[in-house]
């Protein structure tokens, strides 16, 4: 279930585990900054009350690097996911069109969450590995969540990338429509999750280029388009 406000998209899960949130155009944008918080991040993090410290982002550089994290980082990570099973620890990721991924483990509390453009696309694989194989979860016990992204009815790209997608994640990842070539991320990382035996998956299954509450990249354009920040995290 969705609960909006006009800066703020929560999602409530049928079941017990950690707070996950979106913010929305309306509260600015939320760009990471390596010498410190921007005042928009800092309003939200008041607005929701966490404390700022237990906040951990990475400078998004479109891979599928993911950190493993127990505490607050010194320096600076360069990559587009985090795992944790610090419950202290607020996960965040920024996105404009792509799509941030959250998990969670309903047994073991552990945590996740990752930024998924179409460079990246593959990346929610490699958070289930991890969380398996490194955090100890069970597939039955891991539950993810995507959050909205570009969707098929607005994502036109070029045909070398339509090409690229297709053969990588299947039919169902791509659309052709009247001569021009568009990308499904959603069902990319759909298709992406069931193959790696999650069951337990959830979408905000809206479109951030044709609705306007939300930053887009493609919709408002280079140098003016708004960041919004993916949260997951026990915030109370």
């Amino acid at each position: 279930m969705l609960q909006s406000r006009e800066d703020i998209l929560t999602f409530i899960l049928p079941f017990d585990g950690p707070d996950i949130l979106l913010s929305l155009k309306e509260a600015g944008n939320m760009e990471y900054r390596e010498n410190g918080i921007t005042p928009e991040r800092l309003n939200l993090y008041g607005l929701i009350g966490v404390d700022p410290e237990r906040a951990v982002s990475c400078r998004q550089i479109h891979s599928r690097k993911i950190f493993m994290v127990d505490k607050a980082p010194e320096g600076v990570l360069q990559g587009d996911g985090l795992i944790t099973g610090n419950k202290n620890l607020i996960l965040c990721a920024t996105a404009a069109d792509c799509m941030p991924v959250y998990f969670f483990d309903r047994n073991t509390g552990s945590f996740g969450i990752t930024h998924s453009g179409w460079k990246g696309t593959g990346i929610a694989a490699d958070a289930v590995h991890l969380l398996t194989q490194k955090m100890n979860s069970r597939i039955d016990d891991l539950v993810a969540v995507m959050g909205p992204s570009a969707g098929v009815c607005c994502y036109e790209v070029d045909k070398e990338r339509y090409s690229f997608f297709k053969n990588n994640w299947g039919a169902e990842s791509v659309d052709k429509r009247d001569g021009s070539f568009y990308l499904d991320l959603p069902a990319a990382n759909r298709q992406i999750l069931e193959s790696t035996g999650v069951k337990n998956i959830y979408s905000f299954n809206e479109c951030t280029i044709c609705n306007d509450k939300y930053g887009s990249f493609r919709r408002e354009g280079p140098g003016r388009f708004t960041l919004m920040l993916a949260m997951i995290g026990y915030f109370g």
